[in-house]
């Protein structure tokens, strides 16, 4: 999921992507940011772009 944040997506974009419920995609969305120690969006993406593994689920 991290890799649509990367890519600009929108919550409603991912939730249709992955085939999802959009409060299923903001819960998500909430958790990763806690355990990547990011506070929004744009941290993620730019985190997920110095650690290219974590789009592969490594």
């Amino acid at each position: 999921m991290l890799h649509w944040v990367r890519y600009g997506k929108t919550n409603e974009e991912i939730a249709a992507l992955e085939q999802m419920k959009l409060c299923t995609v903001k819960k998500c969305l909430e958790r990763m940011f806690v355990k990547l120690g990011v506070e929004n969006r744009t941290a993620a993406a730019s985190f997920s772009q110095s650690r290219p593994a974590l789009e592969r689920g490594d």
